[in-house]
Order: structure tokens, then C-alpha cells, then sequence
């Protein structure tokens, strides 16, 4: 079986309805977290001496001391490849789900295709990060996804994550038009679930967890930007990358604009 969108049944079921955002976490507000890499290192190095695993989606986790590391990239490529480098040091791998369409970056540019091979040539997994709202046929629109990602990756699409999503990506265990995905009860019910979305730990911590306790597998989500960017609470460090995204453009600005670039240089 595969896992289709409502939006491509049209009427072949009556009885099909709209599905409903599932609440994601209650992240509303600024929250204290003061994450870094010096703390994502300590959190891998407890893995690790826990005797932890770290494995991809190619296969079913085992019910013990296995964990999917993964890291889905909603902002910033550069900011993925810093804690790719910092994983490589610690000698483990993961798998980077990156935005084939996103008002926050543009995939496809020299520069970006280069740090994601990068990543790719430390060792992890890279893939699609897909974002349903955009299209009005999922088959479609990630059909072309798919593509685009094989021409510029030269990479075959093995598993894909979702882009904020509803009950019925959450709750279907069928392939994705064909691809395994990171909410199949393999990987999300069957063993403990964990992300820092929004920029917290807000149901539960990876290593304060009973499931760590007691050696269970689990799936870990992170995010880098919340990782690599300065600020203690959530909101801080959005502001900081705002304004570090200001300082990028201005470059890019200057490097295609005369009269910008010679205000720069004045200023």
C-alpha cells in the first residue's frame, strides 16, 4: 500500500473529509533553552556512551539502543552543515531533509548544492523535506521534487520527511507515492519520538527521557538553526538569525548592485 493525499482521492470515498492540523507542541512565546553546539555535542557524547547506535531509515530500528538521528532543515543549508561537521567529529551520521521549494532558501544554487554534497561526503544521508501546502496534487508536486533533487544531487530519494505535518501524514503507515517516510509507525510510534521543534524540548528530553533510561530506540528531531544561532530563548535566536540573514543579503545585494555596493564601501 501507498500512502496517497485526500487531495488526490477526489470523490472516490464519500465519507472522506478534511483532515485537521494536529496541535504540533506548545511553543507560543519565548522559552529559555540556550541550546549550542557545545550542548549538542554533550547530547551525542551521552548516546554514545550509553552505547547507542546511530542508524538510518533504511531499515527498521531495533527495539533497543538504536537512534535516528535527523535533522530537517526548515532556514538556513549553512547551518546544516555546521552540525554536519560537528557529527563527523563524533563520528557518527544522520539523515538532512532540506526544502526543495522555500521562501527561506533557494536549493538549487551552486553554493547551496555544494554544502549539501559536502554533507553527503561526511558520511550522512541527505533527502526531501516535503511541503504538501504547496502543491494542489501531492503526486505531483513531489514527483517534481524528486526530480529536481536527482538532477542536482545526482541522489535517488530513499526517505522523505514532511514539512509540518497534519493527521493524515502523521497517522497513515503507507509509503509516500512510493517512498518511505519518517512517520511510519517503524519509525515514530514503535519506538520514542523527540524534536525540538519550535525550539524547545517541550513534552520530553532525549536524555531525561525514560525511554534513554531504559536503552529504548528512538527517533531524535532536531533543527540546527535552534543549535548554531546566538541567543538563549527561542525568540532571541531568530532575531539573531534575522538579522545575520540581513548582513548575508546585503552581500549578495552588493555583489549585484553598483550604487549599493559602493554605499557599503562607504559606510
Amino acid at each position: 500500500m501507498e500512502l496517497v493525499d485526500t487531495r488526490d482521492l477526489k470523490s472516490l470515498d464519500r465519507n472522506i473529509v478534511p483532515v485537521q492540523v494536529r496541535p504540533r507542541v506548545p511553543c507560543l512565546g519565548m522559552h529559555i533553552l540556550n541550546f549550542s553546539k557545545l550542548k549538542y555535542k554533550n547530547l551525542i557524547e551521552q548516546f554514545k556512551d550509553k552505547g547507542y547506535k546511530f542508524v538510518d531509515f533504511s531499515r527498521t530500528p531495533n527495539q533497543k539502543k538504536e537512534i535516528l538521528l535527523r535533522h530537517d532543515i526548515d532556514f538556513d543549508i549553512g547551518k546544516a552543515l555546521e552540525i554536519a561537521l560537528l557529527e563527523n567529529q563524533l563520528n557518527v551520521a544522520s539523515t538532512y531533509f532540506f526544502l526543495i521549494r522555500s521562501d527561506s532558501y533557494n536549493f538549487s544554487t551552486p553554493e547551496n548544492i555544494k554544502k549539501i554534497k559536502e554533507i553527503y561526503n561526511l558520511g550522512h544521508k541527505v533527502s526531501i523535506h516535503f511541503d504538501s501546502t504547496l502543491y494542489s496534487s501531492a503526486k505531483a508536486g513531489f514527483t517534481l521534487e524528486k526530480n529536481l533533487f536527482k538532477l542536482l544531487t545526482n541522489l535517488n530519494t530513499e526517505i522523505v520527511s514532511f514539512h509540518r505535518p497534519n493527521n493524515f501524514y502523521l497517522d497513515n503507515n503507507d509509503d509516500f507515492f512510493g517512498v518511505p517516510h519518517t512517520y511510519q509507525d517503524r519509525f515514530f510510534k514503535d519506538i520514542k519520538y523527540i524534536s525540538d521543534s519550535g525550539g524547545g524540548f517541550f513534552y520530553d528530553h532525549p536524555t531525561k527521557c525514560d525511554a534513554f533510561k531504559n536503552f529504548d530506540s528512538m527517533q531524535f528531531l532536531t533543527h540546527p538553526i535552534w543549535w548554531t544561532t546566538k541567543g538563549d530563548t527561542n525568540i532571541e535566536k531568530i532575531q539573531s538569525f534575522l538579522k545575520e540573514s540581513s548582513k548575508n543579503y546585503s552581500v549578495h545585494f552588493a555583489k549585484n548592485c553598483k550604487p549599493w555596493k559602493e554605499f557599503v564601501n562607504k559606510s
